[in-house]
């Protein structure tokens, strides 16, 4: 690719576009698309750095990355009890069959946070609560 790259850079004037350049490379060298593409990107950096091409261009930024202040904040905080309850109704049974996987869930969230009087929305993590498993 790099005696390509030397060949290319002596043969061809500069294009005008990124895109003619890559059409240059695909005819005169036979090349795919997408290794023109990344050719050209390496001989024609001043006009594919410009601008991406419509041939080449990337898709349409999403809802999610087009509000940069919006992604700049922290996402919500979500208590404890308030995860448990989630991941018990989407992975624990009801019941008797449950108890170990709402043990392990509480387990989980509380490790570290058990206490004696636990602040609000952590109340799951109470120590010496035994009946806490076995109310769902």
């Amino acid at each position: 690719m790099a005696q390509m790259q030397t060949a290319a850079k002596a043969l061809r004037p500069q294009p005008e576009s990124c895109d003619e350049g890559v059409r240059w490379l695909e005819g005169q060298y036979g090349l795919p698309a997408k290794q023109a593409q990344k050719l050209a990107s390496r001989v024609f950096v001043t006009q594919c750095a410009a601008a991406p091409t419509e041939r080449y261009a990337p898709a349409p930024p999403s809802a999610a990355v087009a509000a940069p202040a919006e992604a700049s904040l922290p996402p919500p905080v979500v208590s404890i009890d308030e995860q448990y309850n989630r991941r018990v109704a989407a992975e624990c049974a009801r019941g008797l069959f449950g108890v170990v996987c709402r043990d392990r869930i509480k387990n989980e969230l509380c490790k570290g946070r058990f206490s004696n009087q636990p602040p609000p929305g952590e109340t799951r993590c109470k120590q010496g609560l035994q009946q806490d498993s076995r109310d769902h």
